[in-house]
Parts: C-alpha cells; structure tokens; sequence
C-alpha cells in the first residue's frame, strides 16, 4: 500500500477512534500504526526518487484532520464526569495520533517544497490545533492532567504542538499566493485564536517545573527554544498582520513568558550538555555572528568549481550545517528579547553593532549564490534539498538585520557614555555601508526578478540600517560637530534610488502605507524618517526624486493621531533633519509635512505628555531651530545674488526672508524643561505657535526656495552633486544588483571594480553596470563634469 493510500485509512479510522473516545486499546493501536507511517514516509520524502505524497493526499488530509478536530472537540465536550479520567486519555491518544499524522504530512511537504496550492490545502489542519489542541493545553494548565509523575510527557505534546504551528505559520509566510494569507488570517488561524492558542501553552508551559531528572530539563528547555520560535515570527514577520498587536495586549501571555525565560536559564544543571542562561546566550550569539562572514566564501567556493563542486556530500554538510546555525541564531535572539514590547539587549555596543551589520551583510550574497548552487545541483536533489533549505532559511532571516537599528534607538534614547573612540566610529561607519549597499543590491535584485514575497521586510530592514547610520552621526555630533562623510552623501542619493525603483516605479506605494500590515505603524515611520535624513545627507535627492517627498507626506498622514514609541522617534528624526538642513525644512513646509508634524506635536494630551514629554521638548527646539536656520540660508542666498556669484529673482525671497526674520525674533518659542507633564505641554504650546504664527510666513520663504532651488539649471547641479555622491561607492551605479560583489563599499574596494577611463572618478563592478549607468543612470550626462572636478581637486 503506497503512503498516500495509508494516510487516508489512518484517516478514516481517526475519524471513527475520535467520534468515541471510549475503546482505548483502538486508540493506541491507531497511534501506534500512525507513528510507524510517520517515520516510513518521512525516510521515503528524504531519500528522494519522486513525491510520496501527491497534492491530493496533502488536501485530504487537511479536510480529514478539520473534520476529526471537530469530532474530538464535540466528544471533549460532551465527556462523562464520572469516567471522565479514562475518556481523556482515550481522548488524548487520538488526539496525539491526529497530529503525528498532520506532523508526517508537513514534515513531507518541508523536504519536498510542495507547491503553494498544497500549503493552502493542509494548513486547513490548523483547526487542530486551536480547537481539541487548546482544550488540551486547558486541560493541562488547570492541573487536571499536569502531574509531577509524567511531566516530560506533557513537555512532548506542548512541544509537538508548537512545533506543528511554527511550520504551518512559516509556510504560509514562504507562500507567493496572497490568497492565502488572506485566507489563513480571516478563516484559519484568525489573530484572537492564536493568541488564546498562544496563551494556553505558556501557562503550561510555566507550569512545568520539574523535579531534578534531566531528561525532562532538557525537554522544557526545547519547549520554551520551541515558543520563542512560534512568537517571534508572528512579532516581527512583515507578511502577516495583526498578530504582533494582538500579542503586546495580552496581558496573560506577556506575564508567562518572563518566567519561561527564567526557566530556561536555571532548569539545566551546569554539565548539561543543553545548559543556556541570557549570558550564555549571548556569548553564543555573538560567536555565531563572528562565523556568518564566512557564509559567502564557502559558497562561492562551491559555486567557482574544483573537485569540491563535485563532493555531494560537501554540499549537503554545507547546506544542513549554515541552516542550523541561522536557526540557533534566530532561536537565541528570540529568548534574549527581555519583553516583545522592546528592543532586544542582545546587541549593548556600537563595536558589537559593526560585528552584527557584517553578518547581516552575508546573508543576501549568501541566499544570492546559494540560489546559483541550486541550480548546478539540479540533477543531484539529495544535495539540491539542503541548499534549497538553506536558501529559505537566508530570505526569512532578513529580520536580524533589524537587531542593530533596535540597538542604535535604545542607545541614542537612553544615551551614550562619554565619547565614542575615532577606531570604533569608523568600523561602524564601514559595516553599516556595508550592509546598507548589500541591502540596496538585493532589493534591485528583486524587483528586476519580480521576487516579491520578501521585497517589504527587506525595504525595513534597508530603512532601518540607514536610520542607524543617521544616530551614530548623531551621537557622534554629541562630542563634536562634524560634516556629513561621503560615505553618508553616498548612501542617501543609493536608497533614494532603491526607494524609487522598490516603491514608486514598481507601484507599491499603497502597500508599503496600507494600515493592515503588521508593524505597519513603524514601517511608515521609518519610511518618513528615511525621506528626511537622506536630505540632511544629500539635499540633490529632494529635487532630484519629488515623489519621495510626496511619500513622505502620506506616510506622516499614515500614523497622524497614533501613540507609539516609533512615532515619537520618527519626529525625533526628522526634526533632526529639518535642523541640519534648509532644504529638508523647505521640502517639509512645501509639502506639508511639517504642518503635520506640528499639530501632532500640539495635540499632545496628558498621556503622550507622560511618556514622551523630553522627546516632544526637543523635538520642538529643533524646528524652532530650523525655522531660524531657514532665515539663515535665505541670507546667504540673497548674499550670493547682490554679489553677482548667481542670477536669481530676489524680490520675493527678500521679502519672505524678512517677514519670517520679523517673527521667529520676536518670539521666544523656547520648549520648557521641566519634567512630567508641564514638559509636554510648554512643547505642544511652542508647536501651536510655530504652527499658527511662524508658519505662513516660513512656508512663503519656502516656496521661494524651492522655486530657486528645483529649477532647470539648479536640476542640472543636483544631478552633478549626486553623481559625486554616487562615485564614492564600490559601484557608482544606483541600481546596481550584483549581490554577490565582493570588496568593501568604498570606490576603489570592489573585487574586480574598474574606473571609469573618461572621468578617472567612477568605479563599476562591471562592464554591465558601467553600460546601464551611461544609459540609464545619468552618468553620460555628467561624465565630463565629473572629469573637470577631479581634475581641479588634483590641482589643489
């Protein structure tokens, strides 16, 4: 009998076992034979040779599983009290033989990669497990069935429960078919159900306090690595939405996980062989953090040829040995998160910040050239299943690129120490380069393969590393002001060109500021954040790229009333930015971003001014600030013209200039700073005047500004500066998508980069980004140009 075959009379019989729950010599011999077809299928699906199961069994079993969840669920309920303790465990062995069968099917669909209509269809069983699977758990946390004698057992079934749901879970994220996200958050798996799911195996969880065996030790140890790994996914996952929102309000499953944590750290005795505490933990990390690096070399290896290429077994230790790594390391980061409301502690400096943007950097060449092995290898699947494995492991590891933005906002709020040594800036200044050029890379290389299952995590995680960048110069500015690097310029004017060809040239505007998506609040306020720091940096990329400053304003009206943390760090940074720069406050006022930020800023009610009263002080110092540097740079501008050194119409600005130099000097508009709530409410008072009596006349200035600065000859110089901005990279072409280019990301580094033979001042990595930035990027318009500053810069 083939395995599809003897799945569906196990089926069967489970549908008559579980519509009983009385014959309890049935019921384990169901488990018993169930069991057997698990191991016999999954060493079938494992040594290869064709599917063991076709789409249609994975479609029964998923109805048949629904259709046995209800059966078990009717008969839990309907259970006799005075023989209530045998009739459960009857009941829990069908139950158990029910998800070894739903076990075995995923575990087949994991080795196989079945197609998405096959996800569809058996996820369905998810019923399983928030249905009879809850009632279990229940069960158990009441202490009906969680006795000291058998506690490994209750450790197995919640164990193999969340083991169950984590794949599901995962394999609904890896699935291209938006449909069936749909379907598995409005029908399947809806967020309230999971959570109560979620909260009933964290009060079992928590209840597991076994004695000193350590067999049962290591098995609550694998419990608690087990619910990190279904939370984590549902917290910071870009694919699937309300989760993260439902779990924060929880206040049932936030008060378990703290405990389990602690558990975890002190169930295991020393000589454990399994023994973890948080500093364990994190001494773990950071030393799989320094062996990422390596990821990309050993696959190029594999990938360049040699006797190696033809060792299967080479590339099957490679892809098993890099795959569990990434998950060890995204178990750790989950159990060293102290809360899910905040960042994690796993990352404490700006020395090992740099270590953790070096391993993020390997992660997309990584998945780059590991795609390029799986298609050498397609005649070979038993090493064709590790790489392919290895490959959706890299694409779903994204989020840890996150980590050092996370650390970067806690350490700028809470605060640096005393100055940051010149040796550790610059190595952050590398690494985060780095990572941000990979980055950009693979998102270009997404968007041109149409790969778009992954495209939004990968544009936060860009964001995020950009913003880091923004807050070491920020903390460095702390000790001593310094100008914008051209590391800095360089990667504003590359993630203003991402922005454009991710979002805007690809339509998808809607989606990156659409409120249903997860995290959705601080996607939109890093989307703003970003706009504005990439002005500070590089001013040429507000006039150059006008949509980015249209985005800008409908992200700010995205989350225009919400009460976040990240939105009080987002205006935290562009205030920051309007003050570094005229043109990002010109920008701001002309779109309306400003407006909006200033009565955000005025609205402040008592509970904002109780959280974030220091932050909304200085946030409105800031543009006060602005506002004045505003009048400044119009000074300058009218300077230059009564000169002769530029040609503009000066009426206008004249006037503007003086009308809101006449008002920003008449008004003290100083923030208070005094603490608790008379903070926040001398902020929103200084917001409301800046608003109502600085702003028409700051927004006239502005228009004249912007009528100076975005005009055909000034369009002409802002194409000029970022072509030199551009220069300072590896690869002067903002579009470049070569993943899998070595070197560092300075012009000069790259692996076998070449320099322009006209201008002597651009670097390619390539004949085919040197072609398409001559065509399509602008630099045959510059190119002389830039051959006249680089000789002048020689002269001096």
């Amino acid at each position: 009998m083939s395995q599809g075959a003897e799945l569906r009379a196990l089926l069967k019989e489970l549908s008559r076992v579980a519509a009983s729950s009385s014959d309890e010599d049935r019921s384990v011999r169901l488990l018993s034979r169930a069991t057997d077809w698990r191991d016999t299928t999954l060493a079938a699906a494992e040594a290869g040779g064709g599917p063991v199961l076709l789409p249609s069994d994975f479609e029964a079993a998923g109805n048949w599983l629904v259709e046995c969840a209800g059966r078990l669920t009717a008969a839990w309920a309907a259970r006799s009290s005075s023989i209530g303790t045998f009739r459960v465990n009857v009941w829990r062995t069908s139950f158990t033989a029910a998800v070894v069968m739903a076990e075995g099917c995923a575990r087949v669909i994991t080795a196989g990669r079945a197609p998405p209509i096959t996800t569809l269809a058996f996820c369905r069983c998810v019923e399983l497990l928030l249905g009879p699977g809850r009632l279990l758990l229940d069960h158990f946390a009441a202490g009906c069935g969680l006795n000291a004698a058998k506690p490994f057992e209750v450790a197995a079934v919640l164990q193999t429960q969340l083991w169950l749901m984590e794949l599901l879970f995962r394999r609904v994220l890896l699935c291209e078919d938006l449909s069936v996200h749909d379907e598995w958050l409005a029908q399947l798996a809806p967020p309230p159900a999971v959570v109560a799911w979620l909260e009933s195996a964290a009060a079992v969880a928590v209840g597991l306090t076994p004695p000193a065996p350590s067999q049962t030790a290591q098995a609550t140890y694998k419990v608690t690595a087990q619910m990190a790994l279904v939370v984590f996914p549902l917290v910071m996952s870009t694919e699937v939405t309300p989760y993260a929102a439902a779990i924060k309000v929880s206040n049932s499953l936030q008060t378990n996980l703290a405990p389990m944590q602690q558990q975890q750290a002190g169930q295991l005795p020393a000589d454990s062989h399994g023994w973890q505490s948080h500093g364990h933990d994190r001494r773990l990390a950071q030393q799989l953090v320094q062996v990422l690096p390596q990821l990309p070399f050993t696959m190029q290896l594999l990938v360049e040829g040699g006797q190696l290429q033809h060792e299967m077994e080479c590339a099957e230790s490679l892809g098993i040995g890099w795959c569990k790594a990434l998950d060890l390391l995204q178990a750790l980061v989950s159990l060293s998160t102290p809360s899910l409301a905040s960042s994690s502690s796993i990352v404490s400096s700006w020395s090992e910040l740099s270590a953790w943007c070096i391993a993020c950097a390997a992660l997309p060449r990584g998945q780059a050239l590991t795609a390029v092995l799986i298609g050498q290898y397609e005649s070979q699947p038993a090493a064709q299943r590790p790489l392919s494995k290895l490959e959706e492991t890299l694409r779903t590891s994204r989020h840890l690129a996150i980590l050092p933005a996370a650390s970067a906002v806690q350490q700028e709020l809470t605060g640096f120490g005393a100055p940051l040594p010149a040796a550790t800036v610059a190595a952050a200044q590398t690494a985060l380069w780095d990572l941000h050029t990979a980055l950009c890379r693979s998102a270009h290389q997404q968007t041109a393969g149409n790969v778009d299952q992954t495209w939004h995590g990968n544009l936060d995680s860009t964001n995020q590393t950009l913003l880091t960048a923004w807050r070491l110069h920020q903390c460095v500015q702390r000790d001593i002001s310094q100008p914008f690097g051209r590391h800095r310029t360089a990667m504003a004017a590359a993630h203003c060109q991402m922005l454009q060809a991710v979002v805007c040239d690809a339509g998808r505007e809607a989606a990156v500021l659409q409120q249903e998506r997860e995290h959705s609040i601080l996607h939109c306020c890093n989307l703003a954040s970003t706009i504005a720091v990439c002005g500070a940096m590089c001013p040429a990329v507000l006039t150059l790229y006008p949509a980015l400053v249209d985005m800008q304003h409908r992200a700010l009206l995205a989350v225009d009333g919400k009460l976040s943390s990240s939105v009080a760090v987002m205006r935290l940074s562009m205030a920051q930015a309007a003050a570094a720069s005229p043109h990002v406050t010109a920008h701001m006022l002309g779109s309306g971003a400003m407006e909006i930020m200033l009565q955000q800023l005025e609205s402040s009610d008592a509970q904002r001014a109780a959280l974030l009263s220091a932050q909304h002080g200085e946030v409105a110092g800031l543009l006060a600030g602005a506002y004045q540097a505003l009048v400044c740079v119009a000074d300058d501008v009218l300077a230059a013209a009564s000169s002769g050194s530029t040609a503009v119409e000066t009426d206008a600005l004249q006037g503007a200039q003086r009308s809101l130099a006449a008002v920003v000097n008449g008004m003290n508009v100083e923030p208070g700073v005094s603490g608790g709530g008379q903070a926040g409410k001398t902020a929103a008072a200084v917001a409301k005047a800046l608003r109502k009596e600085v702003q028409p006349a700051a927004g006239q200035l502005a228009a004249a500004l912007l009528v100076l600065w975005t005009g055909s000859e000034q369009r002409k110089q802002a194409a000029l500066e970022l072509a030199r901005a551009s220069a300072a990279r590896s690869c002067a072409y903002l579009s470049c998508s070569n993943v899998c280019g070595g070197g560092g990301p300075a012009a000069g580094q790259g692996l076998g980069s070449q320099r322009c033979s006209q201008c002597h001042t651009a670097y390619y990595c390539g004949t085919a980004c040197s072609h398409a930035d001559w065509r399509r990027g602008g630099h045959g318009r510059v190119c002389r140009a830039l051959a006249g500053t680089q000789q002048a810069a020689q002269r001096h």
